[in-house]
């Protein structure tokens, strides 16, 4: 099954008991990849490296890249990443946005 969320820090709440598989493995994406790496206690290599905030655009972009598509794999091994785009609203912003596949899900 493909799931297509615009996945960034405001959309969606956190669910203690997720509708499906793919609502759950969704919302465990989108707390990866909004989650600042250190800040969760006993698990301090979760999420994405904030140093990364103040490289230039391109530089940030591959970079942010490169973590959102090592996190995922190492944390949510469910989903596989089948397209990762940013939107640009203004110069200096990224907004990734992810197409997702769930594995196992038909």
């Amino acid at each position: 099954m493909l799931v297509n969320p615009v996945i960034n820090s405001v959309t969606g709440k956190i669910s203690l008991a997720p509708e499906s598989v793919e609502a759950e493995v969704v919302q465990n994406v989108r707390m990866i990849i909004t989650t600042v790496r250190g800040t969760v206690p006993l698990f301090r290599d979760f999420g994405i490296d904030s140093t990364i905030i103040d490289a230039p655009t391109l530089m940030a972009q591959a970079k942010i890249s490169t973590e959102i598509i090592r996190q995922v794999r190492k944390y949510e091994p469910r989903a596989k990443i089948t397209s990762l785009k940013y939107d640009v609203p203004e110069i200096g912003h990224l907004r990734p946005i992810l197409t997702i596949a769930v594995k196992g899900v038909r």
